[in-house]
């Protein structure tokens, strides 16, 4: 009854040395080009969230400005710039020209700096309906049409910036 042990390869399992060291130099070489993707992405998608945010703030200043009167309602008609002291008593388009404001401010005057580095600054201009992108505007408020340009700049991320132009005519 004596039996033999027979030892064979065949249905031994793991990896040798080979193995190892072959796999360990892959993943060395494929692994610091994916963490490089990884970083990109995460931020590509910061600028976005900048971006959001600055046209949220642009859109918010574009709306009130265009809820405005076209002309002052008490000053002479043709009149253009700033004629109130302050926004809150802004009220028509004209009166933001070279308005800016860093961090943006509601009407109120309480601050939106849920994300700091961001300014908004106005221009107001008048132009002709025949000719509403002029070169240079005209100088004074006698026209029909005032365009208007809201731009948001930033600098946290990469920084950036958004612009919105309208055009609102004397109805």
């Amino acid at each position: 009854m004596n039996r033999s042990l027979r030892i064979t390869r065949r249905g031994c399992q793991g990896t040798t040395l080979i193995e190892a060291v072959t796999a360990i130099l892959v993943l060395g070489v494929a692994i610091p080009p994916l963490v490089g993707l990884f970083t990109e992405v995460a931020s590509h998608s910061a600028d976005a969230t900048y971006q959001t945010v600055g046209l949220g703030y642009a859109e918010a200043l574009m709306e009130e400005i265009v809820s405005k009167e076209f002309e002052d309602p008490d000053g002479a008609q043709g009149s253009f710039g700033t004629e109130e002291a302050g926004r809150s008593g802004y009220d028509d388009i004209d009166d933001y020209d070279g308005f800016s404001n860093s961090p943006p401010q509601r009407l109120d005057g309480t601050s939106l700096d849920d994300y700091g580095g961001f300014t908004r600054s106005v221009v107001v201009e008048n132009v002709l309906d025949t000719d509403p992108d002029p070169s240079s505007p005209e100088g004074d408020g006698s026209t029909a049409l005032k365009r208007i340009r809201v731009t948001v700049s930033w600098t946290s991320g990469r920084g950036g910036e958004i612009s919105l132009t309208t055009q609102r005519a004397r109805l």
